[in-house]
């Protein structure tokens, strides 16, 4: 059994490599709760629901029991030493309220990290889904395709509680092996990447004067020997075209179309579309992640809804500095809230 107050685990050393589909074990990615696990989640949730607190005061410890706490540990260690990638299926019961599996999901959170906040409305456990507020200019905010990325944290988590129509698949790629593919066939283009671009903060800034960084934004970098990368607006050529034209090259131009093509190569897009109460954690820095467009129904169990969580890491990932495309007053990854806006409990 594990110890719910033993130390979270760190962050591997070495150095990891990239992977293509063919070299995954797709079917140890996954795993399907027992009823034992599922029994023990939901009891806790609902004693977490007795108390009346709200539900970002849960911690790890709350949230422990001796049928959930090897699994989860053993998920966590996938995720930071094995493929960067790893699902938990079945956190579904019939009868079940959207708060009940709301409480379940923030506790396995709690498994993996600290959710902070993902936009300047302070969301901390957001909702992916067709939006027509402020949220909407978000990507996950449409129901349009997405390009390939990584977000600004240590992991990702999606959770999908309904299901579209049709399509929404969704599709990771390895960020190490696109590292690998650009270093190995245009190393002059890499060192570019590598030394970046400044990136503009769209808004989701907190002091005057920041709506860009001042320094160049890394795509790809190491720290204590663990590689991360970094696909936002320091790796897209219309971000910098609209932001920063009167600081690119042609070479820039060149090594940003170059990136832009490896990281679209079908050969590199493992699609594993999540299926209805499942969650999947990314090794965000390690692991691009994009979906298809979908079509929502009528009705609302047609609607596509999944939960979200950034969740910085316990430690912290270690990686460049210059990766930290914010400057939180909080001192915390993600986007601290703007101070005039209400944050939700």
């Amino acid at each position: 059994m594990a110890d719910a107050n033993a130390p979270i685990l760190g962050w591997p050393a070495e150095r990891k490599a990239g992977w293509l589909p063919g070299d995954v074990d797709q079917a140890a990615l996954r795993h399907r709760v027992t009823d034992e696990e599922r029994d023990a989640m939901f009891a806790l949730a609902d004693a977490w629901r007795a108390t009346g607190r709200p539900i970002t005061e849960m911690t790890r410890a709350d949230f422990s029991h001796p049928a959930i706490d090897d699994m989860l540990a053993r998920r966590l260690r996938l995720l930071k030493e094995g493929p960067g990638l790893v699902l938990i299926s079945g956190l579904i019961a019939p009868g079940r309220t959207l708060d009940d599996l709301r409480r379940l999901y923030w506790g396995i959170g709690t498994h993996f990290g600290i959710a902070v906040s993902q936009n300047r409305q302070g969301e901390r456990l957001g909702e992916v889904r067709v939006r027509g507020d402020t949220v909407a200019r978000r990507a996950y905010g449409h129901s349009g395709q997405i390009i390939l990325h990584t977000d600004r944290i240590d992991m990702l988590s999606l959770y999908c509680v309904r299901k579209p129509l049709s399509g929404g698949a969704n599709i990771f790629v390895s960020g190490l092996a696109i590292w690998d593919a650009v270093e190995r066939e245009r190393p002059d283009l890499f060192a570019l990447l590598a030394r970046g671009f400044r990136q503009n903060r769209l808004g989701e800034h907190i002091l005057p004067g920041e709506e860009s960084t001042s320094y160049r934004v890394p795509v790809f970098g190491s720290q204590n020997g663990l590689r991360s990368v970094l696909f936002s607006g320091n790796a897209t050529l219309d971000h910098q075209r609209r932001f920063f034209a009167d600081e690119l090259t042609a070479k820039d131009e060149e090594a940003l179309t170059f990136l832009a093509e490896v990281r679209d190569r079908p050969e590199f897009q493992l699609r594993l579309t999540l299926e209805l109460g499942e969650a999947v954690f990314l090794n965000n820095h390690e692991i691009l992640h994009s979906r298809e467009a979908f079509t929502d129904g009528e009705a609302e169990e047609q609607k596509r809804l999944l939960l979200r969580f950034w969740l910085q890491g316990e430690p912290v990932r270690p990686k460049p500095e210059t990766m930290s495309v914010m400057r939180n007053r909080s001192g915390l990854q993600g986007i601290d809230p703007r101070p005039a806006e209400p944050v939700p409990a």
